[in-house]
């Protein structure tokens, strides 16, 4: 965070340095579409920008940065990835390596709800001093990064607790999710209307805050495939939620502690209750039993945008890049610099690991080109 608004790897590394580097060259509006090789070594890049097709010819190294979509979508479009996948869709095979392979998230368990009989939350929509406090002096409710007033996080059974990290988080959001605010922002990520209209809408005009669980150690594993040859074509995202069956278990556990925490005297204490209408589609389960959990954390999770692993870093079969994030198989002059070589998911969130990968990569890119910081500044 930097004067109330949230900081971002732009202008925490790329400003600061983007006229200062003679060697810099930055493609805005640019969309990268092939790594050309000779054999399996990168000898370019080819790029589109306003439609028009360019190539630029590597002296040295490609680093890929991505993300776990697109990093693994460029490289099987340029003949990187899985034999059977490619040759499916005539793309000639340079290396055979499981790109695409092993995605994985968080997950946010939706549509647990504690309406009050007055309003608890620091941040009310309604209040024009708290936008007023955040533009004069950059502070108050509205800078508290994503809504999120308070986390924790929790261990379930599933975790040895001496040895592990926890496998859960709750998020609260002061935000009740019946408001028009919520309304957009849930339809947004795509819950149905009748879904919205039917469960959220009945409690509109009454305070209520929201707590969220969080899954954070998956042990399902998707993956991404292309869905044709076209680079314009967006690929193929499968992230199997619950395809692993403790990740269930899991969630249900985290529901049953978070209701634990709504039953508490203290919420109680101003008129905190359970959401009391049941979601479509689970009515003919008993009102929070697991069963009924199990049916809604099956029909509202979805991504908190985490994805990880798709070029997983390691040097078994399953690996898509070695220790120094070079890409395996025989292949020279490629690298990937970016969440995707993850091979596990973080607890937290990914955004500061991610930015630490990048540092960490460039380390390696100029000390295995025998150059160092000092010398390129």
């Amino acid at each position: 965070m930097k004067k109330g608004r949230r900081a971002s790897s732009s202008n925490a590394f790329l400003r600061p340095i983007v006229k200062q580097r003679p060697n810099l060259h930055i493609t805005l509006e640019s969309t990268a579409t092939k790594i050309e090789f000779e054999g399996k070594r990168a000898s370019g890049v080819h790029f589109e920008k306003h439609g028009r097709p360019h190539f630029i010819k590597v002296s040295k190294e490609v680093v890929l940065a991505a993300g776990a979509i697109g990093s693994p979508q460029l490289l099987m479009l340029s003949g990187v990835g899985p034999r059977q996948h490619l040759e499916a869709l005539e793309i000639p095979v340079v290396a055979e390596l499981p790109v695409g392979q092993n995605l994985q998230d968080h997950l946010y368990i939706g549509g647990i709800v504690t309406t009050l009989e007055s309003n608890a939350a620091i941040k009310d929509p309604s209040d024009i001093s708290d936008y007023t406090d955040y533009c004069l002096h950059a502070n108050g409710p509205l800078a508290i990064p994503a809504a999120i007033e308070a986390l924790i996080f929790l261990s379930t059974s599933f975790v040895n607790t001496s040895t592990e990290s926890p496998d859960a988080e709750l998020i609260f959001f002061g935000v009740s999710p019946s408001t028009s605010a919520g309304e957009a922002y849930l339809k947004g990520i795509g819950y149905k209307d009748e879904v919205y209209e039917r469960y959220f809408l009945p409690n509109r005009g009454k305070y209520a805050v929201q707590f969220v669980p969080c899954l954070n150690k998956l042990k399902s594993r998707g993956e991404i495939r292309l869905k044709s040859s076209d680079p314009h074509e967006y690929p193929l995202i499968d992230p199997k939620y619950f395809s692993h069956p403790e990740d269930i278990l899991v969630a249900v556990e985290a529901v049953k502690k978070t209701l634990e925490i709504i039953d508490t005297n203290a919420l109680k204490s101003i008129g905190g209750k359970r959401w009391d209408i049941p979601l479509p589609g689970c009515e003919d389960k008993a009102l929070y039993s697991d069963d009924y959990i199990e049916c809604l954390a099956r029909h509202l999770t979805h991504t908190v945008w985490h994805y990880i692993g798709t070029c997983k870093m390691g040097t078994d079969n399953a690996s898509v890049v070695d220790p120094r994030l070079r890409v395996r198989g025989g292949v020279t002059n490629v690298r990937v610099v970016d969440a995707s070589i993850m091979p596990v998911v973080t607890t937290g969130n990914t955004n500061a690991p991610t930015m630490m990968i990048g540092a960490k990569g460039a380390a390696m890119v100029l000390k295995d080109n025998g150059l160092t910081l000092l010398e390129i500044e």
